[in-house]
């Protein structure tokens, strides 16, 4: 009993962890509901969220050694190697996926129509931070991290399968493609750090896939403008 109510604390608090990560994305939502062209002081503030944020979770990462102290896992040929047939592997999910909406009649997933109303109007290094920086550090932390944490190691596989799960639905699929994109992503961060035990790997992954992603946005804004 006294095994289950800890189980069920650690799992609140990772809820509360995922709520705190979302904070200024809420918040700049909110703000730009009122008024799209936020002022100078508001953009500060959300800046200043972003890197307590970012702060904040690597040292909760190092804190539950998650992640390690050097560089070794941060930039070697093994990480390099790792990180680039990860991108390969995220790069074919996408395809399907995107082949999926084509047959379901969509050209985009509800999740990536935010980001492109989020990313009109706003601070292009709010939303790289957003984009490249928070997500991939907090997502890979909470769902690759925590949630296997939760159990035992036995059933390890099982915690990283419930955590990419729970990734895909937290992006909002709305429909087939959109799941299987989703879903799809997370399993291969998954698999990556099930299989490697270093989340810098699936961080980095996540990162790489967020920066191209980012880059094809902000072509797409300027050549819009």
């Amino acid at each position: 009993m006294k095994g289950i109510l800890k189980k069920l604390i650690a799992a609140i608090a990772i809820i509360g962890l995922f709520v705190v990560s979302q904070t200024p994305d809420l918040l700049m939502i909110i703000w730009k509901k009122e008024n799209p062209k936020l002022d100078t002081w508001q953009w500060l503030l959300i800046m200043i969220l972003q890197i307590i944020v970012v702060i904040g979770f690597y040292l909760l990462a190092r804190r539950k050694e998650l992640i390690s102290s050097g560089v070794k896992h941060w930039l070697s040929w093994k990480t390099f190697t790792v990180v680039s047939l990860g991108f390969i592997a995220l790069f074919i999910i996408k395809l399907v996926g995107g082949i999926i909406l084509t047959l379901e009649g969509k050209t985009s997933t509800n999740n990536q129509e935010m980001i492109n109303q989020l990313f009109e109007n706003s601070s292009l290094l709010v939303m790289f931070m957003t984009i490249v920086i928070i997500a991939p550090l907090t997502e890979e932390l909470i769902f690759r991290g925590l949630i296997p944490k939760l159990f035992s190691k036995r059933f390890e596989g099982l915690g990283f399968a419930v955590g990419a799960l729970l990734f895909g639905l937290l992006h909002g699929p709305s429909d087939i493609g959109s799941f299987v994109l989703y879903v799809g992503m997370g399993a291969v961060l998954a698999v990556i750090c099930y299989r490697f035990k270093h989340l810098e790997y699936s961080i980095l992954t996540h990162a790489l896939n967020n920066a191209l992603g980012f880059a094809a946005l902000l072509i797409s804004h300027l050549m819009g403008s």
